[in-house]
């Protein structure tokens, strides 16, 4: 309340035959000046009646006039005053008809049918006047007529209405004094009372203007163009929006001084959300070669990476694939597919740099290439797997939510994570397998020709010049890991040194030996948030979770 909103549209229902709203201008004072002011004197009266005589009876029509032709709004009455011109000129109506005695006899019935007609006339306890010199509530008042010439002439097929202050129509109330005929006439009697338009600017205020009145919304709607309902995503729509956005403009060049006008349409919305996903892509995009840096880093070696660069490019094809059929049957948020972008770039590398920092930890202590690949599904890659359908739980569980928007995001980031897991389980096994000299070779961090397929590789010599000793050694590292000997190499493996190097083991034995005041350190740090910040969190719903904080259509829907 107090600020221009979209409810202004919902709120004024009643007196224009508003669509949802697609465009929105906002107008700022340049100094902070009212627009107009409100003062609690009536700037029009009623004039004298009109009177109609038909077969149905008298029917008498009381208009507002003011004395001044720049009245805003056409005029504007208070209830108080009105109530009271109705009252004096019904009476001097039947003054002309009846006689004193009689007009005694109407007198308390007059005043009991009067006083039914107070509750149809809305609460008007103050009107608008112009601010200062008039030159800025006169430009002000001018622009709403400027936009429909602008509108009505560049796109003549679409059906156009504009909501504001300025363009709240005058109202008619019908009263008809039940019970009272003119035995003089034997006639009934009916008011037909028109209110000029700027009495309803009070009621209208907090939905239109600011607080401070030097704010004003004006919403041009476009229903139709063609007899059809407009798209907002269709290139006619995309057209009115920049028309209005030089209407803007222009304005703002010519008067500088007065008034500053600034467009929000749902055509730059959606533009400014999709270009949000493509920076939000190009992003994801760019940080991907310095994660893999990173990840080269830990490995020491670039060869491994090449693992980690096909997994991610199977996970997201893949994920990607499953998705377009679950797209076709339910809507997913667009933001999705950035989503499901990050969390395979996260999860594809966070789960590379387990098994494949294992992979490089039992090559290290001398076991081949195949005992290693067993070793590091048999331990990280039980990790991966419970880490992985934890996430995929928790993403899941997204579904509960009766938002659409929260579900679609879950879904796609359930899938991209399923896929990951995947991914590192079968695929990374299978390229160490496949070339276990060309990914097993660490010298110069891998940039060596070492185990290339391009290097001729020297064939031992047989023992003894025998064929048989050059068989037996070209089959050594054929033979396949014993079951028991591939448990055993579980409880072998020589992690000592590694251990000894690192701080964690050190720390995590002083965490366990002073488990309960950590425990009483993490509930302190963690009361005053829960006492204070939880209470004051807010949700958020509409387009601007969406929209990137530095375009302009999202500074303009948040001035607003």
């Amino acid at each position: 309340a107090g600020t221009p909103s979209y409810e202004a549209a919902a709120t004024a229902q009643h007196y224009f035959p508003i669509q949802p709203l697609k465009n929105a201008f906002l107008l700022t004072s340049a100094d902070q000046t009212p627009f107009f002011r409100f003062n609690d004197s009536s700037t029009s009266r009623l004039a004298e009646p009109e009177v109609t005589f038909g077969k149905q009876g008298i029917v008498v029509h009381l208009l507002c006039k003011g004395g001044s032709k720049h009245l805003l709004g056409d005029g504007c009455i208070t209830k108080t005053d009105l109530l009271d011109d109705v009252n004096t000129t019904i009476r001097g109506l039947l003054q002309k008809y009846v006689t004193p005695d009689q007009m005694k006899k109407l007198s308390e019935i007059l005043n009991e049918q009067l006083s039914r007609m107070a509750p149809l006339v809305p609460e008007i306890t103050e009107c608008p006047i112009m601010s200062g010199n008039g030159q800025l509530t006169q430009r002000w008042a001018n622009f709403v007529p400027e936009v429909q010439q602008v509108l009505a002439a560049k796109f003549p097929m679409c059906t156009h209405t504009l909501a504001s202050l300025q363009n709240i129509p005058s109202q008619t109330v019908n009263f008809s004094l039940s019970n009272f005929s003119l035995k003089a006439i034997n006639m009934n009697l009916t008011l037909e009372l028109t209110i000029p338009s700027g009495s309803f600017w009070t009621l209208f205020k907090h939905q239109f203007m600011a607080d401070s009145l030097d704010a004003s919304l004006v919403a041009a709607l476009t229903s139709t163009c063609d007899g059809s309902q407009l798209d907002p995503t269709k290139e006619t729509a995309k057209n009115i929006a920049h028309v209005l956005q030089d209407l803007a403009g222009r304005t703002n060049v010519h008067n500088p001084a007065l008034f500053t006008a600034r467009v929000s349409s749902q055509s730059f919305m959606l533009d400014a959300i999709q270009g949000g996903i493509s920076q939000t892509m190009d992003l994801s995009s760019m940080t991907l070669p310095v994660a893999l840096l990173i990840l080269a880093g830990m490995l020491r070696n670039l060869r491994l990476v090449l693992c980690t660069i096909v997994n991610v490019a199977a996970c997201l094809a893949s994920a990607i694939l499953i998705m377009y059929p679950i797209a076709m049957w339910m809507s997913v948020a667009s933001v999705a597919p950035s989503l499901m972008v990050a969390t395979s770039l996260a999860m594809s590398i966070d789960y590379s740099l387990f098994l494949l920092g294992r992979f490089q930890q039992e090559l290290a202590s001398g076991r081949p290439a195949d005992e290693a690949v067993v070793i590091s599904l048999a331990t990280s890659g039980k990790i991966v797997l419970v880490s992985g359908t934890t996430l995929l739980l928790c993403f899941a569980m997204m579904l509960c939510l009766p938002v659409q928007l929260i579900a679609s995001l879950g879904v796609g980031a359930a899938v991209t994570v399923c896929m990951a897991v995947v991914a590192a389980i079968t695929l990374t096994p299978v390229m160490l397998l496949t070339c276990p000299r060309f990914f097993g070779s660490n010298k110069h961090w891998g940039l060596s020709n070492e185990g290339c397929c391009c290097v001729c590789r020297r064939r031992p010599r047989p023992v003894g010049g025998s064929h048989q000793g050059m068989e037996e050694v070209a089959r050594a590292p054929e033979q396949p890991l014993a079951p028991d000997d591939a448990a055993r190499s579980l409880h072998t493996t020589s992690v000592a040194g590694v251990a000894n190097q690192s701080c964690w083991p050190r720390f995590g034995r002083v965490t366990q030996r002073l488990a309960l005041p950590v425990l009483l350190f993490l509930i302190a740090l963690a009361t005053p948030f829960a006492a204070f910040g939880l209470p004051a969190l807010q949700h958020s719903v509409g387009l601007l979770p969406l929209m990137p904080t530095d375009s302009q259509a999202t500074q303009t829907l948040v001035a607003l």
